[in-house]
């Protein structure tokens, strides 16, 4: 399947349903940026980084780059990545697709998952779908075909753009947790909980899943949690209270103390700082 096909069906499922696309964007980043691996069930994520090196977490293991790069992860997939800037002006674009029903062009999975050395314009076009916002959560037209321009001048893989990570693979004790942690967001589990259930001492669970995820399981668990508070809250569909009921908690109050602790500004000035088409 050529890309020219993919990004034409693609056109014409974003146009045809009620699909979304949400932006976050680090400008002149200065510190590490940390994003813990998790997935989406019905997201295609894709991620400009410029001026960084670090490891991404892709196709099941921990991977080190040192350029520029472009990043790929298809709905189900897990991803994540560790990020230090590497010179002046670095960035990062993160734009997320999703719809209710799965997009049935991406089983295609025709963009690399990545590829080396994104140019000034993939930046361009990332910043352009950035002020194509429209607030009821429903993609423009001028959206669609930013998302669309961006997709067909994607960077094909680029050599020696990422290599691994002595034994940073992830072992089959700490997928195990990842998953258990995932499907338990809004109502943590404990390390006991987890542990009794992968059937191995909290102990030994604690070790593995740090040197696989490179955190501890709670540390771990918090950061999903705010992942994906901050993915509800970029929704217009719902109000701050009610997105603090999806996410699991007990009342407006505690979901806005929790959410200022971890993410340095409350629920609702977070919302009102970033923006969904």
């Amino acid at each position: 399947m050529n890309r020219d096909f993919f990004v034409r069906e693609l056109g014409i499922e974003l146009l045809a349903s009620a699909c979304s696309l949400a932006a976050l964007r680090h400008d002149d980043l200065a510190e590490p940026l940390r994003i813990a691996p998790h997935h989406h069930d019905n997201l295609l994520q894709l991620d400009l980084v410029r001026g960084c090196r670090g490891r991404v977490f892709s196709s099941g293991r921990w991977l080190r780059f040192e350029s520029d790069i472009a990043l790929v992860a298809y709905p189900g997939e897990t991803h994540g990545y560790m990020l230090e800037p590497a010179r002046e002006h670095a960035a990062v674009y993160n734009l997320k697709v999703g719809s209710e029903a799965p997009i049935e062009s991406l089983k295609y999975r025709p963009l690399p998952r990545f590829a080396q050395g994104p140019s000034t314009g993939a930046f361009e076009i990332a910043s352009e779908l950035s002020s194509a916002a429209n607030p009821d959560g429903f993609p423009q037209s001028r959206a669609i075909l930013s998302l669309l321009s961006l997709v067909l001048g994607w960077p094909e893989r680029g050599p020696a753009a990422l290599r691994g990570g002595t034994g940073q693979d992830v072992h089959p004790v700490g997928e195990q947790a990842v998953s258990l942690i995932e499907s338990s967001l809004n109502d943590p589990l404990s390390l006991d909980d987890i542990s009794g259930a992968i059937k191995i001492s909290s102990r030994q669970l604690s070790r593995l899943f740090e040197r696989a995820m490179g955190m501890t399981p709670h540390r771990y668990a918090t950061t999903r949690r705010v992942d994906r508070a901050k993915t509800v809250l970029l929704s217009n569909r719902m109000t701050v209270g009610e997105s603090a009921e999806m996410l699991g908690f007990s009342g407006l109050a505690t979901f806005s103390r929790w959410f200022t602790q971890h993410a340095g500004m409350t629920p609702t000035a977070f919302r009102s700082s970033h923006q969904e088409f």
